[in-house]
């Protein structure tokens, strides 16, 4: 059932708000966030009442309730700051008990107004007050008056943070017509990028982000930036640079930069796979996360971006057109022209390859990923060559097992995946490149789908496994990988295994099942 569709299927009625909201968020949160997402909940019913409701109109309340909670944590932390320098310029030890102690009395009175049974909240704000003014002559200082400042902004934050993944889960559900109606007539953007200023909370501004990336998405995307604002657009693109912006909030600010300037997205990600500055030690995610958005960018299902002026003016970059990232012009090409400079700029494979020599692994395990999501025979030839030779194990290994997992679905893939576990297990690779190349043999000759025959690496792995000085575990590791395609060329041998292992499959421990070989076994 669509999240949009406000009637259950099974009885016709109104999904309560409740079960909508807790729908859309992940199960850990729900078992964690229980207060906060009564609070959001309370407040959306008060907003929208208990009766049927659009989703965009749902999507614009929870808008609200981040705005109030936001503004809630801006009067605490005045009120904080009001309390520190009233208690640094006392005169007094009398005067800062005196202090301390209207603070008491005045938290003591919203903590009872915000509770939901008024006769619980009053005894239990009670108490807590009897017990703080008691305690004010003995150890309760300012120190611990912040503390009482700091629980009551980490539970504005969640409930902020409960409200945005909430909307971003829903907006991104959202039909295009519904999505216009959010941006245009619900703030939500607005709002969100009001909530995105570096004044916030990091967890605040990441997830407001967020949630406009998953608005932005259901948009046209020439209407992006109309809904978004020239300001915002601006204050964004700072953040995405780390002008005032942590990690997360740059991730969620480049996303939001490439989504809403297609014409621009291929240079923007380029720019942040040029920067490694030593010192940035947040830079191997950010780029990690930039080679993530130039996969996206560059799928079909992305903000179409156009790579070609035509035939216009060489200023004019004309009407978007569709296009595959394998024919796409590459950097290679002269700069004969500014034409030719953006189309070059505009190729999705010569900006991933960026960071074929980017020194965090991490990242190179990331350009191994996109690298397959584009295809094409480069990109399969540069895989095979991070998997036969780079310099962490790590990489040489992730390579070869999602090079032979690419291959079982791409036929033209498997010659490239085949080259690299015979480059890996005829020379001295390290272990974990060992281990994952028996592993791509069973991906690649044994199974149902297996793309190569089940006697393409019998003699390789023979020869691997006689090795004099091969470590023990590796090569008891290929004899089993030479049994199974053993097996697996054997149709009588692998029926017998089919069979075992699916009986062995519904037993529990000290159970027995008796199996029905066939009779020619």
């Amino acid at each position: 059932m669509s999240p949009s569709d406000p009637t259950d299927p099974f009885t016709a009625a109104p999904r309560p708000i409740m079960e909508v909201i807790e729908d859309s968020l992940p199960p850990i949160e729900v078992r964690l966030r229980p207060r906060a997402i009564d609070v959001v909940v309370t407040r959306v019913v008060a907003d929208l009442g208990d009766e049927e409701h659009p989703m965009p109109a749902l999507l614009a309340a929870l808008a609200r309730c981040a705005d109030g909670a936001v503004a809630e944590v801006d009067r605490l932390r005045s009120t904080e700051s009001a309390l520190v320098v009233a208690y640094q310029s006392a005169a007094t030890p009398a005067e800062r008990r005196e202090l301390l102690a209207r603070q008491l009395r005045v938290g003591s009175r919203e903590r009872r107004k915000s509770d939901g049974l008024p006769l619980l909240g009053w005894l239990a704000a009670r108490l807590d007050q009897t017990g703080d003014l008691a305690a004010l002559g003995r150890n309760l200082d300012l120190e611990a008056a912040q503390e009482r400042f700091a629980t009551a902004i980490a539970d504005r934050i969640d409930e902020i943070e409960v409200a945005y993944h909430a909307l971003t889960h829903l907006a991104r559900q959202l039909d295009p017509v519904d999505a216009l109606h959010v941006a245009r007539d619900g703030g939500v953007l607005r709002l969100a990028v009001a909530h995105a200023e570096p004044s916030r909370p990091a967890p605040v501004r990441r997830a407001a982000l967020l949630a406009a990336v998953a608005l932005l998405h259901r948009l046209p995307a020439r209407e992006r930036l109309g809904h978004l604002g020239l300001d915002a657009a601006r204050s964004v693109l700072a953040w995405s640079r780390g002008v005032g912006a942590s990690r997360w909030v740059q991730i969620a600010a480049l996303e939001i930069g490439v989504l809403v300037f297609p014409d621009e997205a291929f240079s923007l990600l380029a720019e942040r796979l040029r920067a490694r500055d030593p010192e940035d030690r947040d830079g191997p995610i950010l780029r990690r996360n930039a080679l993530r958005l130039l996969g996206a960018a560059a799928r079909p299902s992305a903000p179409v971006i156009p790579i070609d002026g035509g035939a216009g003016d060489a200023d004019d970059p004309g009407p978007p057109e569709e296009h595959a990232p394998d024919s796409a012009p590459r950097l290679s090409v002269p700069h004969v022209s500014a034409k030719a400079s953006r189309a070059a700029a505009a190729d999705p494979l010569a900006i991933a390859l960026l960071t074929r020599d980017d020194p965090s692994e991490h990242v190179r395990q990331e350009l191994v990923r996109q690298l397959l999501a584009l295809g094409g025979a480069e990109a399969l030839a540069v895989v095979a060559e991070l998997a036969e030779g780079d310099a962490s194990p790590r990489v040489r290994g992730h390579a070869l097992r999602e090079l032979s997992r690419y291959a079982t679905d791409h036929v033209d893939a498997a010659p490239f995946a085949e080259r690299a576990v015979r480059r890996t297990l005829s020379d001295a690779a390290p272990p974990l490149a060992c281990r994952a190349a028996l592993e791509a043999v069973r991906t690649l000759s044994a199974g149902p789908y297996a793309p190569l025959p089940h006697a393409a690496f019998v003699e390789l792995l023979a020869a691997f496994a006689s090795r004099p000085a091969l470590a023990p575990d590796l090569s008891d590791e290929a004899a089993a990988v030479l049994r199974l395609l053993e097996v697996e060329s054997r149709p009588v041998a692998d029926h017998i295994r089919h069979t075992l292992v699916a009986a062995a499959a519904e037993l529990l421990e000290g159970e027995s099942v008796p199996v029905e070989l066939p009779p020619d076994a």
